[in-house]
C-alpha cells in the first residue's frame, strides 16, 4: 500500500495539510489498471468510491489553501513594495546632492543650462525646477538662468537652396 507524503505550509510550525490519503492502489497500479481497461470487482467499488471522494475533498482543501496563499503572498507583495519604497526615500536623504551648497548647485546649473551641453536650455532649466522645492527655489532665484531664450528654427524648404549657396560663396572667399 503506498501512502502520500504530507504538505507542509509553515517552516515555522510544521502546519501541513491534513491528508488522509492512503489508496489502496499505488500511482503506477493505478495507471497501470486505467491503461489496460479494467473493471473492478463489486466488492471493490466501495473502496474505491471512498478514495474518490476523499481525493476530491482534499483536492477542494488544496484548491483552498492556494487561494488563501496567494492573498497572503499578494499582500507580502505589497507590503515588501511598501518598504522598499519608504527605504529608498530614507536612502535619498543621505545623497550627498543634498549637502552640496548653493553656490556650487547653482554653479552646475548654469553649466547645464548653456548650449555646450547640447540640451534644450529653457527645458533644462523648468525641469530642474521641478526636482525639489530648493532646486526650484534656486532656478528662480537666478535671473542667469532665466537670461537666454531658445528659438529653435527648423530650416525651411524654400530658403535652403539660397543657405547652400550663401555656404558656397562664404567658402570661396
Amino acid at each position: 500500500m503506498y501512502s502520500w507524503p504530507s504538505t507542509t505550509l509553515c517552516w515555522r510550525c510544521g502546519r501541513s495539510l491534513p491528508s488522509s490519503r492512503n489508496p489502496t492502489l499505488s500511482s503506477f497500479e493505478l495507471f497501470q489498471n486505467l491503461c489496460e481497461g479494467y473493471s473492478p470487482a463489486d466488492s471493490e467499488v466501495k473502496s474505491i468510491s471512498d478514495v474518490h471522494l476523499q481525493t476530491t475533498k482534499e483536492v477542494s482543501a488544496y484548491d483552498a489553501e492556494i487561494r488563501r496563499l496567494q492573498i497572503t503572498l499578494e499582500k507580502l507583495y505589497r507590503d515588501r513594495d511598501r518598504l522598499r519604497t519608504y527605504a529608498n526615500h530614507y536612502g535619498a536623504l543621505l545623497s550627498p546632492v543634498r549637502r552640496l551648497p548653493y553656490d556650487i548647485l547653482l554653479q552646475i546649473f548654469k553649466d547645464v543650462c548653456t548650449d555646450e551641453y547640447k540640451i534644450h536650455p529653457p527645458r533644462t532649466c523648468l525641469r530642474l525646477g521641478l526636482v525639489c522645492k530648493r532646486w526650484h527655489e534656486i532656478t528662480l532665484d537666478s535671473p542667469s538662468l532665466w537670461s537666454t531664450i531658445f528659438i529653435p528654427l527648423r530650416p525651411l524648404p524654400r530658403l535652403t537652396p539660397r543657405r547652400d549657396a550663401l555656404q558656397k560663396i562664404v567658402q570661396i572667399q
